[in-house]
This record gives structure tokens, sequence and C-alpha cells, in this order.
């Protein structure tokens, strides 16, 4: 699941996941004129999202779905110094 931010589209949201918009708006049931709002829920299918916990770092994550952590910096737009925040969602790659 991904929750709606201040500022998508349902084009933005397709471009950060590698998914076309119109598979976001199918999976989720949305006809035209395809709204959504912030705080909404959506399923984007083939993607794996990981809701930040206290206490996770990007190795731990890794380690969970055994990626390295390196993949997931790099999958979420994450540089120097590598910080994650409670409740961010990142993509699992």
């Amino acid at each position: 699941m991904y929750t709606v931010q201040p500022g998508d589209t349902f084009y933005s949201i397709g471009v950060q996941f590698g998914v076309s918009w119109q598979s976001i708006a199918s999976a989720n049931g949305i006809c035209y004129p395809y709204s959504i709002y912030v705080g909404e829920q959506l399923v984007i299918l083939g993607v794996q999202i990981y809701t930040v916990q206290p206490g996770d770092s990007l190795y731990s994550i890794g380690q969970m779905y055994g990626v390295s952590w390196q993949s997931i910096a790099s999958a979420n737009g994450i540089g120097y110094p590598y910080t994650i925040y409670v409740g961010e969602q990142l993509v699992i790659p």
C-alpha cells in the first residue's frame, strides 16, 4: 500500500514505482475523473512498500527482504547520510 502525499498524481506515483498510472487506477477501482486524495491508501501491483518503524535502518530492512541496503537507498533516491524516518514509505526493489 502507498499513502498519497501532497503533490502526488497518478503519473508521478507511477514514475516513482515504475508502473503505469493506468494500472494504479485500475488496481484501485478508480475511474474517470481519476481523482486521488492526500492520505488515501493505494495498491501498487508488483511493488513491495515498507513503512519505516522505530529502530529500523536501511541495513535491517534489507536483511528482512533479502536485498542490499544500497539497493533500497538507490530505489528511493536516498543519498548520504542515508537517513530514513519513522513512517516513511520505502520501495523494496
